[in-house]
This record gives C-alpha cells, structure tokens and sequence, in this order.
C-alpha cells in the first residue's frame, strides 16, 4: 500500500485517489509490476477456503479479502495505465471493456486481456469460481465515483451464467431483486429481498438461479447505512465485519466483473 510519511507518521493512502502526472509522449513509461507475482506470492493456500454461501438463494458466494492491500494498488496501477474510458450517457459511469466480443456490442478496448486480468482470470479458475471448461473471457471495468451506481438489471443471455465481481478502493452495498416478468409488475414483488455488504478486496460471485432469477443494482447515493429490515436482510454481515447502522461513506471504487461469453 502507498504510504505518505508527515510529521505525524505514516498515512494510508487510497491508490484510486492518486493523482498520476500526464503522459509524456516523448518519454518512455515504465513498465507495471506484473501482478502474477503478487498473486502467487501466498504459496499453496486457497484464497477461496475463506468464500461463504451467503443468504437464501444457493448461489451467491461472498469472500472479503480475497485481494491484498499490495495487489489491490498493482491492480489499480494497472488500470490507470490502460486506454481512456468510455462514458456511459446513461449513468456517467466510466467503462472499459475487454476481450471476446458479446453479440450485438462493441467492445471499447481489445479482444486480448490485459497481462493482469489474464493473471485474474487464471486465478479465478483455480479458486473454482469459474471450472477450466468456461474460463472468463470478458472482462467490464467499471469506474464510480462517490453517489454513482447501476439500475436493477441482469448480465443476460450473452454470457455463461456466472458472474464474478472483484470490489477495488471502496465498500458499497448490492441489493439483490426478483426478476419478474412484464405481465407481473405491480403484482409480485419487485423490491429488495437481500442486500451483500461488498468490502474493497473482496470478491462476489453469483451463478445460475441469483443470476437469471434476480435483478442486481447498487444505489446512486453518495453514503448509505447497513440496514436489515424485515424484506430485505444484509446477508453477509459476519463475513463482511458490517455492523447494524454502519454508514459506509463511498468513494471511487473500481469493479472489475469477470464473465465467459460461449
């Protein structure tokens, strides 16, 4: 982790929040630590022994911690060397996207992964949050700054349905909603059943049922508090160190969500 040293000690500082100097065309930029040698630096022991079967639906899987602070910089190094953003007209949201191509879009970057998502991606598949059939091959990366979210919706057809969400430089909250057809709306329940507490480092994968079933949205608020109610619980509370009326005050946060497309 960077560290500002002052007359009163060491500080932590959020690598999101660096400022990096502009590009000089004329000089040569040093390369980026690559960051296989960060993910391999924990020897033998399964990231994914620490991952949980969170809430009621059987297929989300939550993992704090799943990044170190170190790799979490290399991560965010790496991705203020890539290409300029996209901005999504609809949100303001930043975006890049990487790898095969899903039918009917454009992808804003390249067909090739950058060194260190194939480095995730492979570690992805050794954790078994993706079996080595179905490896992720596209990767969104997702820029938000403080009070900036995504509407209600589902990843789609486009994709093997399972996604993958590593959360870098702030927490946030994703609430998880029933899909429900266009003939029910104003009959079934269309609000928040389950909320996840999704901490910087952590890692959130959901499949099958929570992926074609419901809906995934997090709020465009620039703070939000931790809130069980009767119909909508925080499902990772332990897992998370969240605490009932925890505000959670956001800050950039980059999301990086791994998917296969067939």
């Amino acid at each position: 982790m960077l560290q500002e040293t002052g007359s009163r000690g060491s500080v932590e500082v959020n690598p999101c929040e660096v400022k990096l100097p502009t590009p000089d065309s004329s000089a040569v930029a040093p390369p980026v630590a690559p960051i296989r040698l960060l993910l391999l630096s924990r020897g033998d022991t399964l990231r994914s022994s620490l991952r949980c079967r969170i809430g009621s639906l059987n297929t989300i899987m939550y993992c704090a911690d799943f990044l170190s602070k170190e790799e979490e910089t290399i991560c965010v190094e790496n991705i203020n060397s890539l290409h300029p953003w996209e901005v999504l007209r609809s949100s303001r949201r930043k975006v890049q996207a990487w790898g095969k191509i899903v039918p009917g879009f454009a992808n804003t970057c390249g067909h090739t992964l950058p060194p260190f998502l194939q480095s995730l991606s492979q570690l992805l598949v050794a954790e078994g949050f993706f079996p080595p059939s179905t490896p992720p091959n596209n990767v969104l990366i997702n820029q938000y700054e403080s009070g900036q979210g995504i509407m209600p919706h589902t990843d789609g057809p486009a994709y093997h349905p399972t996604t993958v969400v590593i959360s870098l430089c702030s927490d946030t909250i994703m609430t998880f909603i029933p899909n429900i057809m266009t003939d029910r709306v104003g009959l079934d329940n269309a609000d928040p059943i389950e909320a996840i507490v999704l901490r910087r480092r952590s890692i959130l994968s959901f499949s099958d049922e929570a992926y074609t079933g419901y809906l995934h949205s997090i709020a465009e608020v620039a703070s939000e508090t931790v809130n069980s109610t009767k119909n909508c619980q925080v499902v990772n509370m332990e897992e998370s160190k969240a605490f009932e009326g925890e505000i959670i005050l956001r800050a950039k946060r980059f999301s990086l969500t791994f998917r296969h497309v067939p």
